[in-house]
């Protein structure tokens, strides 16, 4: 994967994050409760935000790492078509399913 291609992915996944209104309103609803009645709110709440977001960073950018080296490992070996044909079958059965269903 080029590098371009990994800051296009980068780049389009924060901007998914940033303009996710349900994070506003996690925020919101969730902090206030946390906040010392004489702690300056806007600091604590700022601190509060900027642990998430470090968290989550260190948590989702280890598990994507993570995740590509077993497809690596996965895809060299006979699993994966096995995985794949499990999968692909599993799907054309719920699509019959739904087919088939008396509404």
């Amino acid at each position: 994967v080029t590098p371009l291609v990994r800051r296009r992915a980068f780049r389009d996944g924060l901007l998914t994050s940033i303009t996710n209104p349900k994070l506003a309103v996690f925020f919101v609803a969730l902090f206030p409760q946390f906040v010392d009645d004489r702690a300056a709110v806007l600091p604590t709440t700022l601190l509060m935000a900027a642990l998430i977001v470090v968290f989550d960073f260190a948590w989702y950018s280890g598990l994507a790492v993570l995740v590509s080296r077993a497809k690596r490992e996965v895809m060299r070996t006979r699993v994966a078509r096995w995985v794949e044909r499990t999968t692909g079958a599993v799907l054309i059965a719920l699509g019959v399913r739904v087919a088939l269903e008396q509404r």
